[in-house]
């Protein structure tokens, strides 16, 4: 990791998705809504920030391949659980 890609990840991972004065913050939602405990809400977050952190990071062409293949819902099970 370059000095320019350990800052946005430090930028990532420091950002809370949780807007202030809000009545029900994203976190809480997503845990309400999925029956989640806050303690695997956190580690939801904390790995789709290091999603983002890869799509950011890898360029525009592979997020622009990842986001066609899930519009055309080429991404399933099968491509992502093989032995399923």
């Amino acid at each position: 990791m370059n000095t320019q890609q350990a800052k946005l990840y430090q930028r990532i991972q420091a950002f809370c998705l949780d807007e202030p004065d809000v009545n029900l913050p994203l976190s809480k939602r997503l845990a309400r809504d999925n029956g989640w405990t806050r303690e695997y809400t956190q580690r939801v977050i904390d790995e789709y920030k290091k999603f983002v952190f890869l799509a950011v990071s890898a360029g525009q062409g592979i997020f622009l391949l990842w986001l066609c293949r899930y519009i055309n819902g080429e991404v399933s099970d099968t491509f992502c659980h093989p032995n399923t």
